[in-house]
């Protein structure tokens, strides 16, 4: 099994902790939460599940033809893959051609449309990179409070009363995996792609705007207290070292400023002082690539 985390959700989330996002901004963050929290439930009942023989992927991100082919589940089982698009709904829609509709009159696009795209997307990367194997594709309704009318019994969705019979149905499949698949695995996993996601409009956002401070690995929160060797978040109560803590300042740092270098006194700066020197060009110097020489050193 193979769970990629969305970078553009973490990005939101830390803008979030370092400056009050503009009520745009802070819409899609809420969806960017809810649609993870669909796939978490997703993911843990394939988990829970009884099915074998099946090599799992979450949040893979190729580029086929110039474009960002996004997934939120890919399963790959002896018979096909089995491509799932991941939808948090709540409420009652009515399924349309082309949208659903919410009861209160909203229109979204139906995710039919975006499975479709996807799948032959999917299809392209397997053709060009020689592997013929069938690609399933559905879009599943996690939530218990979503209700579909007109939904079509031919269209390849799964709502959540259906959801325990799919697991059950791919559970009684008992041919092996073969070489080939392993092969088709590691390749998917060498061609993620860690930057597709951005290639958005992203916030707008400056060094000298964010707050600088320590944040928490967990829930990104800045209440952290400090020892020694350990870190305490005061808001979800995770503890760890403090080595950890510093890469994950790194990574944050990186992820929304992935032009600027990283050097000891800028990621010194960015936790706003409260880690020495010292432990952050030690943590640094252990886990790190060091470029340059002097006072031109930077990490990578």
């Amino acid at each position: 099994m193979q769970i990629y985390t969305s970078s553009l959700l973490n990005l939101y989330e830390e803008l979030n902790a370092r400056k009050t996002l503009c009520p745009k901004d802070a819409q899609k963050l809420s969806q960017l939460r809810k649609g993870h929290i669909g796939e978490s439930q997703w993911l843990s009942l394939l988990n829970k599940s009884s099915i074998t023989e099946a090599k799992l992927l979450n949040g893979l991100v190729l580029i086929v033809n110039d474009q960002t082919l996004q997934m939120d589940t890919l399963l790959i089982r002896p018979d096909a893959l089995y491509l799932y698009e991941v939808k948090n709904y709540k409420g009652v829609y009515l399924n349309g051609t082309d949208t659903i509709t919410s009861i209160n009159g909203n229109e979204y696009v139906n995710p039919l449309l975006q499975l479709s795209r996807t799948s032959i997307q999917l299809r392209q990367w397997l053709k060009y990179n020689r592997f013929s194997i069938p690609v399933k594709a559905f879009v599943v309704y996690i939530n218990s409070d979503f209700t579909l009318y007109n939904a079509n019994e031919t269209e390849p969705v799964i709502l959540p009363t259906q959801i325990n019979a799919h697991l059950k149905q791919l559970s009684t499949h008992t041919l092996p995996l073969t070489d080939k698949h392993d092969r088709l695995f590691q390749m998917l996993c060498s061609a993620h792609q860690t930057e597709a996601a951005f290639q958005r409009k992203l916030p707008t956002y400056t060094f000298e705007e964010l707050k600088k401070c320590v944040s928490c690995l967990e829930c990104h929160s800045l209440s952290i207290c400090l020892t020694e060797r350990k870190y305490y978040c005061q808001t979800c109560h995770s503890v760890g070292p403090i080595a950890k803590l510093v890469i994950k300042q790194v990574e944050d740092f990186r992820l929304l400023f992935p032009r600027s270098r990283i050097t000891t006194a800028v990621i010194y700066d960015w936790c706003n002082g409260r880690i020495p020197k010292k432990r952050i060009w030690t943590v640094l110097k252990t886990n790190f690539i060091k470029m340059g020489s002097g006072k031109g050193t930077y990490y990578e």
